[in-house]
């Protein structure tokens, strides 16, 4: 077997060949597969965008779960007080002065982790009285979602 018959060995069966000094093929190692089962790009390429896209399609579930909940935790402890649309049109709300969350205005003036700490902490006025109540039973990562419904609620 000369250089050029083992190189085409070699490249159709994964092997790794040299020739030696004396002008004779070397075989370096043999791979058990061959070369074509390991590096088909296009099955590759096909796999990584199946991924992706199961990727994609699992995050997007996920979130518009979480959006899902953070609806339901809003109904759940806040409407009693900010009204189901925000505006805070409710005998508790006006009882308390509740601000618009609808109002752009409103939305500006506070950040996300400003609404974050009063979700989480409740909101009392100067003399120590409670205006509003923490909420109870969420995560943080709960809060989270609820601060991020509550900016939807902006007009």
């Amino acid at each position: 077997m000369n250089v050029r018959e083992t190189k085409r060995q070699a490249a159709t069966t994964g092997a790794m060949s040299w020739a030696s000094a004396d002008g004779g093929a070397r075989v370096l190692a043999v791979d058990c597969f061959p070369v074509e089962h390991t590096t088909n790009n296009q099955e590759t390429n096909r796999m990584k965008k199946i991924m992706l896209m199961t990727l994609a399609f699992t995050s997007a579930a996920l979130l518009s779960a979480a959006a899902g909940d953070a609806k339901a935790n809003y109904e759940k402890a806040c409407v009693k007080c900010h009204g189901a649309d925000g505006k805070g049109q409710t005998k508790m709300g006006e009882k308390l002065g509740i601000k618009d969350l609808t109002d752009a205005k409103v939305q500006e003036g506070f950040s996300d982790e400003v609404g974050f700490k009063a979700i989480k902490d409740g909101i009392k006025d100067k003399d120590g009285k409670t205006k509003m109540k923490a909420a109870e039973g969420l995560s943080d990562d709960d809060i989270k979602a609820l601060v991020t419904y509550v900016r939807t609620l902006k007009k």
